[in-house]
Order: structure tokens, then sequence, then C-alpha cells
């Protein structure tokens, strides 16, 4: 998969990090990504993310978010990455995977999040080299993988 780094999507990242701005312009609509590319970047430290379809965007490195809700992460890749958020609400992955090694993670008051046709295979068995996925309130519905500790309060699947 090839994408185009975020930071030269230049609507697309002012909506991504400005909310307001976001509804202001397309109200209740979901702001569609497609073909980007996220690397670690300041501007994205502790944002909220809302009403998002990402659709074969790669995630890298450690992005820490305050508030994701509402979003779906479609056909994306998580290769090394470290995805975390204070709070997920109602976010769906579907038919996405981690590549690698990846820390996908979330507070405990996060809630209502899928997990649909995604694979979290590694080739790595030392158990020192595992990544996670660890999610309050979870289902994973058809996701495949190995070598990944995945963990979750009221988890389904």
């Amino acid at each position: 998969m090839t994408a185009k780094n975020i930071d030269r999507m230049p609507h697309e990242f002012a909506m991504l990090t400005d909310p307001e701005l976001r509804r202001r312009t397309l109200g209740n609509q979901a702001l569609k990504i497609s073909g980007a590319d996220f690397v670690t970047l300041e501007a994205f430290y502790e944002a909220t993310w809302e009403n998002v379809h990402f659709y074969n965007c790669i995630v890298y490195g450690m992005t820490r978010l305050k508030l994701l809700r509402n979003c779906v992460f479609e056909r994306c890749q998580f290769p090394g990455s470290n995805f975390q958020a204070s709070d997920f609400e109602d976010e769906l992955f579907l038919r996405s995977d981690t590549l690698n090694k990846a820390y996908l993670m979330a507070g405990k008051t996060s809630e209502n999040v899928r997990f649909v046709a995604c694979d979290f295979g590694r080739k790595n068995s030392d158990i020192n080299q595992y990544g996670a996925i660890y999610f309050p309130n979870v289902s994973f519905e058809r996701c495949t993988g190995q070598y990944m500790v995945v963990a979750g309060d009221g988890m389904s699947g």
C-alpha cells in the first residue's frame, strides 16, 4: 500500500486538527480520508477525532489522542504503531491489520469498539516481542492472528 503523508493533505489535516472546523464545514457528514500516511506528528497529540472514515491509511509510530469518536478504519495498516486514546467511542476497525508488532489501546471508559475481519498476525513467536490490543468493551468478529496479546473487559467474539 502506498500513501501520501497527511501533512501534505492540507484540507484533511486542518479538519483533523480542528474538530470545530470539521463540524462547521461538514456538519454531521463524515470526513473521508483515503490513502493517508500518519507518522508520529505533534499536531495530533491529545487531539479529538470525530466522525472520520479512514480508508487505506497507514499509521506508524506513536499516536496519542484524547478522544476518538464514531470513526471507521477500513483497510488500514498499523505496522509498528503505538496507537492510543484516552477514550474510544463507537469505533469500527474493518479489514485492517497490524502487519507487525503494534500496540492499540484505550482508556477504561472506552466503549463499543469493534474489530471485523482484521488480521493481528506476526511472525515472531518470542513473547517479549508480542504486540498488544486492549480495549474495554470490545468485540472481535472473524479476526485472525497470532503472537499478539488481545484483551478487554466485556470482550466478545
